[in-house]
């Protein structure tokens, strides 16, 4: 009775560092009803088709060094974008990172590391989504975060994902509070340091295993692919109103790098250097506010879709194809034969935007590649 109650009381205790740590009230969030629930499905054919050299990178298509953790699963972070949590920390050396709308037009991002051992300070940590999730789930990593959405944590209990879901919520052993950026709230932020420590004292949680490539990524000791489309210098995305996503070309560099919603520099607070990465893909599909009194949005990845592919200071339009929240997100070409494009190795940026985006709001240097 006395380790009850010490759990309960610890738990309570919890929750206020939880709040500050931008967690959220699941009293505030969407409830889901035990009628509409399915249960998890198998993988249909839906499968990648390509194969990739091996001993690479599954993340990054580049040779795996030396001291790569092969058999190791890789970890997926919860980053909070709100204007007054930047500039954030890790973002600049995840190897992907996904943005998309979570509720109230403002975006979240989600920073996957291949090597956790080995991840710089990454945060302030967010709560997770369940249209992240969905990306994360064929990775099979590890996830951590600071709290869920009713849909997310239902999610993350019906495809049995206990051993690999690491919820600061209830694991303050995984995060430290830092200083905040304004007078309003605080933030919390992780590491490689402080997450092998707790997995090595956690059996609880297995973090044994490795992620097949992601992309058809081009052979790493191959000349890179240069798309056909057309030029990409500048790429501006928007996902709702009041925040976007800019990238400019660093011809020098062969590199994209990030503006934020402000317009400004995506600085990374740990390094002070710009997010700048090798790959951007833009996937649009039905995203939707859901319905009732929630300010939750959902993300509809069961038809697939068209998008963008910039590399090289290029770019193509694709096809994507994912379905079910197990099964893996493809890009394929937009002709409609299904076949696998080839990504460029290095850091790629993932975007999930509305439909509308595409015919209004997206641009490539200045004009709408869907239009023109």
């Amino acid at each position: 009775m006395k380790k009850i109650l010490a759990a309960l009381l610890a738990l309570a205790m919890m929750g206020a560092l939880f709040t500050a740590c931008g967690g959220d009230s699941s009293s505030q969030e969407e409830p889901v009803s035990s009628q509409n629930v399915s249960e998890p499905e198998q993988s249909s054919s839906e499968e990648p088709t390509f194969e990739t050299v091996k001993n690479i990178n599954p993340f990054t298509g580049y040779e795996k060094a030396a001291d790569y953790p092969s058999g190791k699963r890789a970890v997926a972070v919860m980053i909070n974008n709100l204007k007054d949590a930047l500039p954030q920390r890790g973002t600049s050396e995840a190897d992907v990172l996904y943005e998309m709308v979570t509720e109230g037009g403002i975006t979240r991002l989600m920073a996957v590391f291949s090597d956790y051992t080995k991840m710089p300070d990454t945060g302030p940590i967010r709560s997770a989504r369940d249209q992240h999730i969905q990306m994360m789930f064929p990775y099979q990593a590890m996830y951590v975060h600071i709290g869920a959405s009713t849909l997310a944590q239902d999610m993350l209990d019906r495809y049995s994902y206990e051993a690999q879901n690491i919820d600061g919520k209830y694991y303050s052993a995984i995060w430290w509070m830092g200083a905040a950026h304004d007078t309003s709230s605080s933030y919390c932020y992780t590491n490689g340091e402080l997450l092998s420590k707790f997995l090595q004292g956690n059996s609880s949680f297995d973090d044994n295993y490795e992620t097949p490539p992601i992309f058809n990524f081009v052979p790493y000791n191959e000349a890179v692919r240069v798309p056909e489309g057309g030029p990409a210098n500048s790429i501006h995305i928007q996902f709702s109103n009041a925040y976007y996503a800019d990238f400019t070309y660093d011809q020098d560099n062969a590199k994209y790098l990030k503006y934020d919603t402000r317009g400004q520099a995506q600085i990374d607070e740990g390094n002070n250097r710009q997010v700048a990465v090798d790959n951007v893909i833009v996937l649009f599909t039905s995203v939707t506010k859901r319905p009732g009194d929630t300010p939750l949005f959902e993300v509809d990845y069961s038809n697939g879709g068209y998008g963008y592919y910039m590399t090289q200071g290029r770019y193509e339009q694709i096809r994507w194809l994912k379905g079910l929240p197990n099964q893996p997100l493809r890009i394929v070409d937009a002709g409609g034969n299904e076949i696998d494009v080839e990504i460029n190795c290095g850091k790629t940026y993932v975007a999930v935007t509305d439909l509308e985006t595409m015919f209004n709001q997206f641009n490539v240097d200045g004009v709408n590649p869907h239009n023109a």
